[in-house]
């Protein structure tokens, strides 16, 4: 009896040994992985703050890309238009060395059908006569042979009045009441005596309206 006593009483002394030993070792790797989650948090937070750092210098990047592609562009821009005006110098040049009267650059186009624009440079070529004092006319034409002479809209007068030593930049407007289309514009330069001193004939360009319009 005392025997069976023993026997059964060592066996509860074992299996509470087993029971904490069982309960230490839970507890420890609790513990580690606890601590593993709070150092991935860590982690993650700091890698959180770097990304964040790191978009916000993206976008610094790009913002600088793109104001320098556009101050490139302005740059671009303006080289271009001084190139034009240095062109456009370099010709006058060429032209007042040589006699006679030089129709530079002209142009001509609709504006919405109701009127003309025009332009053009008139160069004076050598010293003499230092003075061209005259008028210039207008005359549109097309291919059916309709012709009408045209007033420029800023005067009254049958043309437009010139008075230049070397050369002058000229535009303005014509007036159109016609039914019929006119393709081709002719300028005459007729001095303060009515000689002619030289014409162009410039085809008329349709508005850019018109160009841009797409048939339905």
């Amino acid at each position: 009896m005392s025997s069976g006593i023993l026997r059964f009483a060592a066996l509860l002394v074992l299996a509470s040994a087993s029971v904490s030993i069982y309960q230490l070792f839970d507890v420890g790797e609790t513990s580690d992985i606890q601590q593993q989650l709070v150092n991935l948090q860590k982690k993650q937070t700091a890698l959180t703050a770097k990304l964040a750092k790191t978009e916000a210098l993206l976008s610094l990047r790009d913002a600088q890309i793109k104001s320098m592609t556009a101050e490139l562009q302005r740059d671009k821009s303006e080289r271009q238009r001084m190139q034009q005006r240095l062109d456009l110098f370099d010709q006058v040049l060429a032209e007042r060395k040589v006699a006679g009267i030089h129709f530079l650059r002209p142009s001509a186009s609709w504006q919405e059908r109701r009127s003309i624009a025009y332009q053009l440079i008139l160069v004076k070529g050598n010293n003499y006569p230092r003075w061209i004092i005259g008028h210039l006319t207008f005359t549109a034409l097309d291919s059916k042979g309709h012709s009408i002479s045209l007033t420029p809209a800023q005067t009254a007068r049958s043309g437009f009045k010139i008075e230049m030593t070397e050369q002058t930049f000229i535009e303005g407007a014509l007036p159109w009441r016609q039914p019929w289309q006119a393709e081709t514009l002719r300028i005459t330069l007729i001095d303060h005596r009515g000689r002619n001193k030289g014409s162009i004939e410039i085809p008329i360009e349709p508005s850019r309206q018109a160009a841009t319009e797409q048939p339905s």
